[in-house]
């Protein structure tokens, strides 16, 4: 699954593993070690606030601003960057594959510390009220800036293990897991979690991706494709059984994930 943003200045940038790509309606340019990438694997990507490009890779953190790739210092530089998100205080949280989770402080960036949690491959997401969800090893961990709460299987989720995040447009927060478990949602009005599974229509209980069009229809990439849920019914766009790393291909395509440069749109 490759990462997309469109910058404010209309270019398009697309992660790979062979370097960052940057398409400006016309052509593409490719940029890698040699630019000031500190790995040309490009793990994700996140626009801030202030319009600056933060690019997590394989081996660390980069920032693009004012024309230029420079490495972040007071991170790690083994750090394999897998989410990037901003709070509204406008810090930057950080998620490494098996170091993690970091928030920034001042030039530095500080490790996260929850009670009874940890990070070993986790997501993150900043919700519309400006909570931190961190999915965790041990459950799904909120920050609402002042106390951390984790809900667990003791709470309604299917499993300890939440995965991938998204936020839908009447604020539930939808999730998978690293287990085939289903897809579950949250709504924090009422404070509980439903899990939707094969049983309910689901064509694949292992998912990899999640994302919210602008109609509120839920994408979810899965081990055979893609399904779309419009909070009834469950329609499934790929026949075919896929192995998970196709999967997280189509998953990528997830409207949530599109970019537009001119009249096109593109997906990853």
């Amino acid at each position: 699954m490759w990462p997309i943003v469109r910058d404010r200045q209309g270019y398009l940038w697309v992660g790979t593993r062979r370097g960052l790509n940057r398409f400006d309606g016309r052509r593409w340019t490719v940029y890698t070690e040699k630019d000031g990438l500190p790995s040309e694997f490009v793990r994700s990507l996140f626009l801030d606030s202030r319009g600056r490009l933060w690019i997590g890779t394989l081996r660390g953190l980069a920032l693009y601003e004012n024309g230029r790739f420079h490495r972040v210092p007071g991170f790690p530089h083994e750090a394999s960057v897998m989410s990037i998100v901003e709070d509204r205080q406008g810090r930057i949280w950080l998620a490494a594959q098996n170091l993690g989770v970091f928030r920034q402080n001042g030039e530095r960036f500080i490790p996260v510390e929850v009670p009874g949690q940890a990070f070993t491959d986790a997501r993150l997401l900043v919700d519309r009220r400006g909570h931190v969800w961190i999915s965790g090893d041990m459950g799904l961990s909120r920050w609402d800036g002042r106390h951390w709460r984790t809900f667990t299987s003791k709470d309604g989720m299917a499993g300890n293990n939440p995965y991938f995040l998204a936020e839908d447009l009447q604020g539930r927060i939808w999730f998978g897991y690293h287990a085939a478990l289903g897809i579950t949602v949250y709504d924090p009005e009422q404070n509980r979690f439903r899990t939707f599974t094969t049983a309910d229509g689901l064509h694949n209980d292992a998912v990899y991706s999640i994302g919210v069009d602008h109609q509120n229809n839920i994408w979810i990439g899965t081990s055979r494709g893609v399904d779309r849920f419009d909070g009834e019914h469950f329609v499934n766009y790929s026949p075919l059984e896929a192995t998970p790393a196709t999967s997280r291909m189509l998953a990528a395509s997830l409207p949530t994930r599109t970019a537009r440069c001119g009249s096109a749109r593109w997906t990853g």
